[in-house]
Order: structure tokens, then sequence, then C-alpha cells
């Protein structure tokens, strides 16, 4: 067999074998996200505080528009710590075709505070009783992308083929060199 015959048929096996490994489905897994708020105007204004989020993305189909319950929702504001256990309405992870956008919360005592339901990133908050004690603010998701596992051994297995496939043929070509010297 030539070496462009056994160059083809191990790139096709590599190839093969990168894609067979890489459309296995991916377990299924509580994703935990962290957010940055800062009160931007009314009473609390420069009031800032950071939080995290959780959702299983087992239910995720990555298609669309999605709205995925929260598993946990955590954060401390004003010296009052807050959970999932603390939210009377929302509490959902907005995904859009597989990428979180989103999250809504609102919690309605000891003051009301309310995630996302004024549009994207977009925090509402008021005191029972207080009118001057209203206002807006703004919270980011820290978002970390983490790559499959099946993307790194494809990786891998791409790069041990390439890394055997370089010593093959540093071999044949001192292999051809030694031959080219005996016949002349």
């Amino acid at each position: 067999m030539s070496i462009i015959k056994k160059l083809v048929a191990m790139t096709a096996s590599i190839t093969f074998s990168y894609v067979v490994t890489g459309v296995r489905p991916t377990q299924a897994a509580i994703i935990t996200y962290d957010f940055d708020a800062s009160l931007n105007s009314g009473a609390l204004q420069g009031t800032k505080f950071t939080g995290t989020f959780s959702y299983d993305n087992s239910e995720q189909t990555g298609i669309g528009e999605e709205f995925i319950s929260l598993k946990t929702l955590e954060f401390s504001l004003l010296g009052t710590n807050f959970t999932k256990a603390d939210i009377s309405q929302g509490g959902q992870v907005i995904i859009n075709n597989g990428s979180v956008e989103d999250f809504t919360a609102a919690i309605f005592l000891p003051f009301n505070i309310a995630f996302g339901f004024g549009g994207e990133g977009i925090i509402g908050y008021n005191v029972p009783g207080d009118v001057n004690a209203s206002g807006e603010g703004v919270y980011t998701i820290q978002v970390e992308t983490v790559p499959e596992p099946t993307d790194i051994y494809g990786g891998t297995l791409a790069l041990g083929f390439g890394w055997l496939m370089k010593r093959k043929l540093k071999a044949l070509s001192a292999s051809n060199s030694h031959f080219e010297k005996k016949i002349s």
C-alpha cells in the first residue's frame, strides 16, 4: 500500500473516531452560574451583591427559547440571606438556543426584589410602606464555557494519531533515503 493510501486511510479512521465520540449525548448535570448585581437608583443606590443560581440541564433541548425551573438561588442583600425557598413568583432560567440568557425570581418579603421581570438583567425593588425606597438595578450572569469531555478525548486522540503518523513518516523517510544511498 502506498504512503498516500495509508495516509488517507489513517485520516479517515481518525475523522470517523472523532465523529463517533463527538456525537454521544452529554450527561445531565446541575449547572451553576454566578451573578453580580448592582442597585443603581433609589434608596439602595450603590448597593452591590453577588449570588448563584442553578438548574438541571436534563430538561434542556437547546432549541429555541426554554424556561427551566431553578434548582437553587442564593444571595445576600443588606444582611439578609435569600434562597430559592423565598421565591414568590418566577424561579426560572431562560435559555435561548442552548445559551443561558437570564433568570427570573421575585421575592416579596422582607422587601420586594425582582430579577428579570423588567427585561434581561434588570432588577426592580421596593420596600413595602416606604414610597421613597424603590429603585432599579442590573445584574450580569457569569458564563463559563466548559469543553465537553468528548471534545477533550477526541482532540487528544487526534493529537496522538498525528504524533504516531509523524513518527511513521520520519521512519519511512529515513528508510527511503537509506535505500536511495544503496542504489547509487
